[in-house]
């Protein structure tokens, strides 16, 4: 086996921990599992510069949705009050996010950079602990594009001297 396969196949090992009278198995439904439940900190309280989402407000996508509900216990509504408004097309390259007391304004390049964007803000509250985003403008732009690579030996085979 050459060495970078052997480095593939050790990275993608991952040890299923087991609990006591677990069923086999059981534990495909952890890595099945999206949004980490039960992130929200409910002893924490929105400060005055920073945006709440509440119980029945519209976020315009679902995963955001699903996120919003499994990790931080708000539950969203699709004909709620918007509290995120997204648009594609309004900047040249990556997205922009502002957030002031009337919700979330994102404005991206595509439809990527638009789930980027939702990736972000989950990504934020996580850090936050609470779903709760400070006012703000912030501007982010990729530094590369990814790239397909493929290999003249055959299908997913790199040998080191290829490389």
């Amino acid at each position: 086996m050459f060495a970078s396969a052997a480095c593939a196949l050790a990275a993608c090992a991952m040890p299923a921990v087991v609990s006591a009278g677990e069923a086999p198995f059981a534990f495909r439904a952890r890595y099945d599992r999206v949004h980490e439940p039960g992130l929200r900190d409910t002893s924490l309280a929105p400060r005055t510069n920073e945006f709440a989402f509440a119980d029945g407000c519209s976020v315009g996508d679902a995963d955001f949705a699903d996120y919003l509900r499994t990790s931080m216990g708000v539950a969203c509504a699709p004909d709620g009050p918007p509290a995120v408004r997204a648009s594609v097309g309004g900047v040249e390259k990556g997205y922009e996010v502002e957030v002031d007391a009337s919700g979330v304004r994102i404005s991206a390049a595509d439809r990527r950079m638009l789930h980027q964007a939702y990736y972000h803000l989950e990504d934020l509250m996580n850090l936050r602990r609470a779903p709760y985003l400070a006012f703000g403008r912030e501007r982010r732009t990729p530094i590369f594009s990814p790239r397909m690579i493929h290999s003249g030996w055959g299908f997913a085979e790199f040998s080191d001297g290829y490389l």
